[in-house]
């Protein structure tokens, strides 16, 4: 049964993946270098093309698959994710611009990071929606667990390296512990060991030091580490307001690195200027809303945290992205999702959006809200609760009938 936000959900994926499209082609207008050869435009944006195609059946695919049948897999969804995160280190790897973030496999390539947020989202959402709110208040119960299985896969991806999307499933993790009700004392441990972790994984990589110092003061790293963002900046002073035009960007003429992958932004502003970034971040917006009124109104616990998760993890990748580009935050490798150009962050978000579309389309019935599990039994599992419905004042006459 499909809800009005169904189609809101629909509408917004359509949106943003055929924005991406044109903005992949427009920021590729001219020829896309690479040390040696010069690779025609065409051929990024007819790639970027089929990997929207491609993310639609997936999208279509998942949209029909009940999203509860993904609980019995948890497990080994998970046992996948760790092993494909390991044959990154034993020979199936390839290092791309200093990391080895890729298997290539018969020609194929794909990012294991990327499958391993939703391999993520579906482990928290399993395991929380099984304990019931005493059980979450308890430290070994409510965290501990949940530390230690999301910590191996960070510690896996930080291996890469990628930092960025480390940091963003420890994001994700905090954010789905506290949503389920544990204490906040307890989530101050794991925001604790990600802050220091952070920390000394940037004070000692000297390539992480050198993008914060440029972070910090990046006209000082003008010719080195902050090229990047000045050029970026730069982009955004020229845009103005309105932009300088759909395809007139100059920044993208070999000014701006990777203007097509995780700086698409930075082209967005440049072109289409204050106005067309903020539709853009409204965009967002409205999917992060609806992603979170089609968890309020879904008809398990396991669906309210997959559908949360998947919002908070989508709307902070994009607000990380904007955040990047516009200086706010120091350089991190990760996609804008739906925009940036990337087989593996397409289909992984397509997939996601899939799953959150089926959600949608098994809302609970009317007069329970399968929210958060109030038992206080440990014995007790998750159920749905009972909204009870305004009694009807008797009418005047009725009254005087009686």
């Amino acid at each position: 049964m499909k809800t009005k936000y169904s189609y809101y959900l629909l509408f917004l994926v359509i949106l943003l993946s055929l924005f991406g499209v044109i903005m992949v082609y427009s920021a590729t207008a001219l020829t896309t270098v690479n040390i040696k050869t010069s690779v025609s435009s065409d051929i990024l944006a007819k790639k970027q093309l089929i990997y929207i195609a491609l993310g639609f059946i997936v999208f279509t695919i998942t949209s029909l698959i009940d999203y509860r049948k993904y609980e019995k897999f948890t497990y080994p969804i998970y046992i996948s994710t760790i092993l494909m995160l390991i044959l990154l280190y034993i020979g199936f790897g390839k290092e791309v611009n200093g990391s080895v973030r890729w298997i290539i496999i018969g020609g194929f390539r794909f990012q294991p990071s990327e499958f391993a947020k939703l391999a993520v989202i579906i482990y928290l959402a399993h395991s929380l929606s099984k304990k019931n709110i005493t059980m979450l208040k308890q430290f070994y119960i409510g965290v501990f667990p949940h530390l230690v299985f999301t910590g191996i896969i960070m510690l896996l991806i930080l291996a890469e390296p990628d930092f960025g999307s480390a940091f963003s499933i420890g994001v994700l993790l905090i954010a789905m512990m506290i949503t389920a009700g544990v204490k906040w004392r307890d989530v101050l441990i794991p925001t604790t060991i990600l802050g220091i972790a952070s920390y000394f994984l940037i004070a000692l990589s000297p390539y992480r030091a050198a993008r914060f110092n440029a972070f910090l003061n990046p006209w000082e790293h003008r010719s080195t580490s902050g090229y990047q963002l000045v050029e970026s900046l730069l982009a955004f002073a020229s845009g103005g307001f309105d932009g300088v035009g759909l395809g007139k960007s100059f920044q993208k003429r070999f000014y701006l690195p990777e203007a097509h992958t995780d700086f698409i932004a930075s082209i967005v502003g440049e072109e289409l200027g204050f106005i067309g970034v903020t539709a853009l971040f409204i965009c967002y917006i409205l999917l992060f809303y609806v992603g979170l009124r089609v968890a309020l109104k879904s008809n398990t616990l396991f669906g309210v945290y997959v559908a949360i998760g998947i919002s908070i993890l989508i709307f902070l990748q994009a607000m990380v992205n904007l955040g990047v580009v516009l200086g706010a935050f120091p350089t991190k490798g990760l996609t804008l999702p739906f925009i940036s150009f990337g087989g593996s962050s397409i289909i992984t978000i397509m997939t996601m959006m899939g799953i959150l579309f089926n959600i949608s389309k098994n809302p609970a019935k009317d007069g329970e809200l399968a929210f958060v599990n109030y038992s206080d039994k440990p014995s007790e599992k998750a159920k749905p609760i009972k909204l009870i419905k305004p009694i009807k004042k008797k009418s005047e006459n009725s009254k005087k009938i009686n």
